[in-house]
C-alpha cells in the first residue's frame, strides 16, 4: 500500500514539474510578445508622427501651389489685358 502512495506521489510530483515548467515557458512567451507589442507600438507612434509631418508638408506644397497658381492667372490676365 505504501509503495503505491509513493509511485502516486512520484506521478503527482512529475505532473507539477512539467506543469512548472510549462507555465515558465509561457511567462518567458508572454514577456516576449509584451516587448514586441511596446516595439510595435512604438513604430507605430513613429509612424503616425511621420503621417502628420506628410500631412503637414502636403498642406505647405498645396498652399505655395494655389499662391503660384493665382500668380499666373494674374500674370496671365494682365498679360491679356496689356495685349488689347
Amino acid at each position: 500500500m505504501m509503495e503505491g502512495n509513493i509511485k502516486k506521489i512520484d506521478e503527482v510530483h512529475s505532473i507539477v514539474s512539467d506543469l512548472s515548467t510549462k507555465v515558465s515557458n509561457l511567462e518567458i512567451d508572454v514577456n516576449e510578445i509584451k516587448a514586441k507589442q511596446v516595439d510595435f507600438e512604438s513604430k507605430t507612434n513613429w509612424l503616425k508622427e511621420k503621417h502628420i509631418k506628410i500631412l503637414k508638408q502636403c498642406e505647405e506644397y498645396r498652399l505655395k501651389l494655389d499662391g503660384v497658381e493665382k500668380e499666373f492667372i494674374v500674370s496671365k490676365s494682365v498679360s491679356a489685358h496689356n495685349s488689347e
